[in-house]
């Protein structure tokens, strides 16, 4: 059988097997049910839980009770990661992708990579880094807010303003 993947999320504990489907347990590991899906790999974010599968990727917002497919159909997958309603996958020979609609839609971000690497061993996230294990044993680093067009570092925008009137109106001389 083997384990392939794992994921915590509330009281659940989360298992994904190679041929056999993906499990979870309420009750610390004594019991596990099967949730109805075959998957390889798992990412959590929030109420969101993210499952990979030749087939595509899948979402569920209960716990793993019910799974729909919501898109990348026909890939073979190798990691998963999601934060916020976001959620980056790789895929074999494909390289990286992004959706931040919970998988609605998605596009590539392979900005950076000198070539699509055919591996991807692990991704995974840190302070504000994708960081991910590729062919060969080379690591690819990219800023989460170069992938996403956000800047958590960005001013904020004021909540009012005021608009003054300005005297005298140099198109309008006559103005007082």
């Amino acid at each position: 059988k083997g384990l392939s993947d794992s994921a915590v999320k509330d009281s659940f504990i989360f298992i994904s097997t190679f041929h056999d489907g993906i499990y979870r347990s309420a009750d610390g590991t004594q019991t596990w049910e099967n949730v109805g899906i075959n998957g390889n790999y798992f990412a959590v974010s929030g109420e969101n839980i993210y499952a990979t599968h030749h087939t595509g990727i899948y979402h569920s917002i209960d716990n793993g009770s019910n799974w729909e497919l919501v898109g990348l159909n026909d890939n073979s997958f190798y990691g998963i990661v999601a934060f916020d309603n976001s959620v980056i996958a790789g895929v074999f020979n494909n390289g990286f992708f992004y959706s931040s609609d919970n998988g609605r839609n998605w596009r590539t971000i392979n900005e950076g990579l000198d070539s699509i690497p055919h591996n991807i061993a692990d991704i995974t996230i840190k302070d504000g880094y994708l960081y991910a294990a590729i062919d060969d044993l080379s690591i690819w680093k990219r800023s989460i807010s170069n992938i996403t067009g956000s800047n958590a570092n960005n001013e904020k925008v004021p909540e009012d303003f005021i608009l003054y009137q300005n005297y005298p109106n140099p198109f309008n001389p006559t103005t007082i």
